[in-house]
């Protein structure tokens, strides 16, 4: 089983790495934020508000990435964690600014729920399974909406050679994992493994892929018989 996904990459302004310990949580009664302490390092990760259902100003992209690069490396500090990108439209700069953050953080196993929930606080929504294993986090201090998707490294690497190097069609979505890879920004990748997975994302449409998309689609299209289609008399 594959976990999940999202995230595009936004250059780190953390001072240092963070050391891999015991989260330990300090909450005031009427605080919208947690301290985490990792060793001799201390992360602040806001915790939604009573703001996370209204409608907020836009938000500052230095300010949401900021946000992210603090999440990319608290998730850092798991290390089952290989990397940590962001990507959706901000990564694919189609963003507008009342768009969300979008973490993919890519771990060899689960980090654990409770762990997330730790990070994230208690108001967050965790382990949403619509499509992968997410979970939905706001911050009330720049009104952020960050979206955070877990995958497998193994998984996505199969995803790129499925298209990549056997060519494989599907009905709809072949190449949605090439293109979210390709327009991705690493957070965090001492290992550089993500580097090395971009650079096999960097090719040219195989045209043999290409082909195999309309030749598995177009029957599907062609031959519509959805009660809305148009019908000649």
């Amino acid at each position: 089983m594959h976990f999940y996904e999202k995230v595009k990459y936004v250059k780190l302004t953390a001072n240092a790495p963070v050391p891999v310990g015991v989260i330990q949580e300090q909450f005031g009664q009427n605080t919208t934020s947690s301290r985490r302490r990792f060793g001799a390092a201390v992360w602040n990760v806001s915790q939604p508000s009573d703001q996370h259902n209204r409608v907020s100003d836009p938000v500052s992209p230095t300010d949401g990435c900021a946000v992210a690069g603090r999440l990319a490396q608290a998730f850092g500090a798991f290390p089952q964690v290989l990397a940590v990108a962001l990507a959706g439209s901000r990564g694919a700069g189609a963003d507008d600014p009342s768009s969300d953050f979008n973490v993919y953080v890519y771990a060899t196993r689960e980090v654990p729920l409770d762990e997330r929930r730790n990070l994230l606080g208690e108001r967050a929504e965790i382990d949403n399974r619509f499509w992968d294993s997410g979970d939905e986090s706001f911050d009330p201090a720049t009104g952020a909406r960050i979206d955070i998707m877990y995958r497998s490294p193994e998984w996505i690497e199969g995803q790129l050679d499925r298209v990549l190097s056997r060519h494989e069609a599907s009905l709809g979505y072949t190449t949605c994992f090439w293109y979210n890879e390709i327009h991705s920004e690493a957070l965090f990748d001492p290992r550089g493994w993500y580097r090395a997975l971009q650079h096999r994302a960097a090719v040219e449409y195989p045209d043999v892929l290409r082909r195999g998309i309309v030749a598995k689609n177009w029957p599907i299209l062609r031959r519509n018989q959805s009660p809305t289609a148009t019908r000649s008399g």
